[in-house]
């Protein structure tokens, strides 16, 4: 079944957009159909922009400017829902409150059996709301090639909805970890218990690219790498002996907290919704120039 599905991953015809700007951009061309607007006259363009945060846009009148690869996609969406919502562009500004906003998913078999459209699907909603990772926890099986063949499909197709995939695993071998790896360039993440961690960093290291080693509490790894840690909700944010950063997580009957969070985000074991969007980022209308009148001159005294 296993290789059955890797198959169906791996060699089933995508008609999805390639990337994450072409879905972003797909998406837009869709609203302006659907609002029966001109797309010879009703045309919006896309930039980078140096002075706008990671993972923030601006979207002015005809033109759609993003801080990063994902800044643009997100103004691209909120450009899209504007079009469909209210059938013209408004000036707003969207930034990321906190920049970690993810959901926990444990696999189960119907998850290793889940169609390409399946994981798309899944993965834009998470872009349409903001949320820009997705743990995907594994039991103790052993990745066989056949997992680590759907999991490079997994984590490709939400590399192309601007989601980072991080994948869990109880108990990995260094040898598990080095093939994951290696195999699945779009992984940025691998979560394992404290117990692990320390053992697991030299992998991690070794990845020839920016990978986050996650584990349970604050540890002290063999070889220094990015280091994160999850709080339970409502347990104290802990010190790490070396850098490292925290995020909390919520169970599924959670509500978004009243207060600001501490850490650098939240992780659910729930649905994601918009008022969780809200928590992690903010979309404003932008400042209106004040428009002054011209100053008068002063009349000229003939002699």
């Amino acid at each position: 079944m296993l290789r059955a599905a890797a198959l169906i991953l791996a060699a089933a015809p995508l008609v999805f957009p390639a990337g994450p700007l072409d879905f972003a951009r797909a998406e837009l061309d869709e609203a302006i159909r659907e609002r029966k607007l001109n797309p010879a006259t009703f045309r919006v363009r896309t930039e980078y922009s140096m002075v706008l945060p990671d993972e923030g846009f601006q979207i002015l009148p005809g033109l759609v400017r993003g801080g990063s690869l994902r800044g643009l996609v997100y103004g691209l969406l909120e450009a899209a829902t504007q079009i469909r919502t209210r059938g013209q562009l408004l000036s707003v500004k969207g930034q990321a409150k906190l920049p970690l906003r993810g959901v926990r998913r444990a696999a189960s078999q119907d998850d290793w059996d889940r169609t390409p459209e399946a994981w798309f699907e899944q993965f834009t909603e998470l872009a349409r709301l903001r949320f820009n990772r997705f743990h995907f926890v594994l039991d103790a099986e052993p990745l066989t090639p056949e997992r680590i063949e759907t999991l490079r499909a997994i984590s490709d197709a939400a590399r192309e909805r601007a989601v980072e995939l991080v994948i869990g695993l109880e108990d990995p071998t260094a040898e598990e970890v080095m093939r994951l790896l290696a195999e699945c360039e779009a992984v940025r993440g691998v979560h394992v218990d404290a117990e692990t961690a320390a053992y697991i960093s030299g992998p991690v290291s070794e990845a020839g690219r920016y990978v986050v080693l996650e584990t349970t509490r604050a540890v002290k790894t063999a070889v220094p790498v990015p280091l994160r840690v999850a709080v339970d909700e409502g347990e104290p944010t802990p010190a790490c002996d070396a850098p490292c950063s925290t995020y909390t997580v919520f169970s599924d009957d959670s509500a978004p907290p009243p207060v600001p969070l501490a850490g650098a985000g939240f992780e659910l074991l729930g649905k994601p919704s918009e008022a969780w969007m809200a928590l992690g980022y903010a979309v404003v209308r932008a400042a209106q120039p004040v428009r002054r009148a011209p100053a008068r001159k002063a009349p000229v005294r003939k002699k």
